[in-house]
């Protein structure tokens, strides 16, 4: 689930003016990783996957350099090859907006209408651990009929995602950026790495579910977590590695960059390390 406050819209609307369109930089020096294979719905808008297919293509040639904080991730170091490998294992299918969930027990992570530029819209759902979760309480397995096939999900890990056009619109759009520029990208990957996190984990961490936030912008809201190396610091790593390596960005789309990890730091508020390992009972 990612929540983003109204204020921190509000700011970017006055800080960010109209920019152009550019594409992400050629690296040089590291081996480009292979195309993560993914396996798109019906439901999935055509506009929408030719931008994520383009925001995967970035993974296999990111040029980042800064390889700290790799134990958030629980990832070797930030090569082209491991970003290929970690993003590779937890997402293997997108569905649309349209896509019948009703199979799916517990919240859906929906923006509230409040905290929403365009009112209640989705940005991305992990379909793959509420789908497991549901099997896990009824004892059966789950079988999702996905992109013309029966996907059994055995594990959160199946990466069955769900996308809407609040990944693609105001919710979660650099204003002064178009919808393909790098800067956008880097939100949209680190939204990625955000619900692939939540594919992971077992036990009383399994799928890293959100915790309800005490104080601040989101209090009353499931948009905290208490793990240090959950979804939320997941997505500030990403978005600060992405940040350091770009060449191409200008202040603005720094600017924007810098809220959204302002954004997710605010929302860490544990210290304990959750196991990762992914959870394969069923």
């Amino acid at each position: 689930m990612r929540l983003v406050s109204s204020p921190i819209l509000v700011c970017l609307s006055l800080v960010l003016a109209i920019g152009c369109t550019r594409q992400h930089k050629s690296r040089s020096g590291e081996a480009k990783a292979a195309k993560i294979e993914v396996a798109y719905d019906d439901s999935v808008p055509s506009k929408q996957r030719r931008l994520l297919e383009n925001d995967l293509k970035i993974l296999s040639d990111a040029g980042i350099t800064d390889h700290s904080d790799t134990s958030i991730l629980d990832i070797p170091d930030f090569t082209n090859q491991s970003l290929h490998d970690w993003f590779g294992e937890g997402i293997h299918f997108i569905v649309g907006e349209s896509f019948s969930e009703s199979a799916m027990i517990g919240p859906k992570s929906r923006y509230p209408a409040e905290l929403a530029a365009d009112g209640a819209v989705t940005v991305m759902l992990n379909l793959g651990g509420g789908f497991y979760k549901s099997g896990k309480k009824k004892g059966a397995l789950a079988q999702v009929p996905i992109a013309g096939q029966w996907v059994s999900v055995t594990s959160p890990m199946v990466g069955i995602l769900k996308i809407g056009a609040g990944l693609f619109g105001k919710v979660l759009k650099a204003p002064h950026a178009g919808s393909d520029d790098p800067v956008n990208s880097y939100a949209r990957l680190a939204v990625l790495g955000h619900e692939k996190r939540h594919s992971q984990g077992r036990g009383k961490n399994l799928c890293f579910s959100h915790e309800v936030c005490t104080s601040g912008t989101y209090a009353g809201e499931p948009a905290c977590e208490k793990y240090y190396n959950g979804p939320y610091r997941v997505e500030r790593v990403i978005l600060e590695k992405f940040r350091g390596a770009c060449e191409i960005c200008n202040k603005k789309d720094n600017a924007y960059l810098d809220l959204l990890i302002a954004d997710s730091y605010s929302r860490s508020v544990g210290y304990e390390m959750g196991d990762p390992t992914p959870e394969t009972t069923l």
